[in-house]
C-alpha cells in the first residue's frame, strides 16, 4: 500500500522498534477509548466512569515508553550550541560524559521507582480499582528500556571501533 507521494506504510510499520509500536497501539487504544467516552456522553447520555482514567493511564505508559524511543534517536531536549563549538573529540568526550549522566540519572529513577512501588502496593486506582503499581510501572518499563537502549548504543559503537 503506497501513497502517492511515495510512502510505504508497510515498510515503516516493519521499521518500527518494538516501543515504538507499543506507543502506537496505546495511542489508538486511547483514541477508541476517549472515542467511546465522547459518544456515551453525548449520544447516550450516560458517562463512562473508566475512560478518562484508561486514558491518563495510557498516556503515562506513552511518555515513558517514548522516552526509550527518544534515547534511541538521540532525540532529546539538549542545549548543543556550546559543543557544536568545541573540535570532534572534545564532543565526543562531551557525549559521553552525558550519556554517562543520563545513565545514572535513568538507574536513580529506576530504584527509586521500585521503592514507590513498594510503598503502594496495596493502593488501587479511583474509577476501575487498578493497583496503582501497574501505573507505576509504567516509569519502570520505559526507564529499563531507556537503560537497555543507551548500553545497546555503546555496544554497537564498540563493535563498530573493532572492525
Amino acid at each position: 500500500m503506497e501513497s502517492p507521494q511515495g510512502f510505504d506504510f508497510r515498510q515503516t510499520w516493519r521499521e518500527l522498534a518494538p516501543e515504538d509500536a507499543i506507543c502506537v497501539a496505546l495511542l489508538v487504544s486511547i483514541l477508541i477509548v476517549m472515542g467511546l467516552g465522547v459518544f456515551f456522553r453525548y449520544v447516550l447520555n450516560d458517562s463512562l466512569t473508566w475512560s478518562e482514567e484508561i486514558s491518563r493511564y495510557g498516556l503515562v505508559y506513552i511518555t515513558y515508553i517514548g522516552c526509550a524511543t527518544a534515547v534511541r534517536r538521540r532525540s532529546h531536549i539538549r542545549i548543543d550550541l556550546m559543543a557544536r563549538l568545541l573540535p570532534p573529540a572534545f564532543q565526543r568526550i562531551l557525549t559521553v560524559i552525558i550519556d554517562l549522566l543520563v545513565f545514572v540519572f535513568l538507574v536513580f529513577l529506576a530504584v527509586n521507582t521500585v521503592r514507590i512501588m513498594d510503598v503502594l502496593w496495596t493502593s488501587r486506582s479511583a474509577a476501575i480499582g487498578l493497583p496503582i503499581n501497574y501505573v507505576y510501572a509504567a516509569i519502570l518499563f520505559g526507564t529499563v528500556a531507556s537503560i537497555i537502549r543507551l548500553a545497546g548504543q555503546y555496544l554497537v559503537q564498540s563493535r563498530r571501533d573493532d572492525r
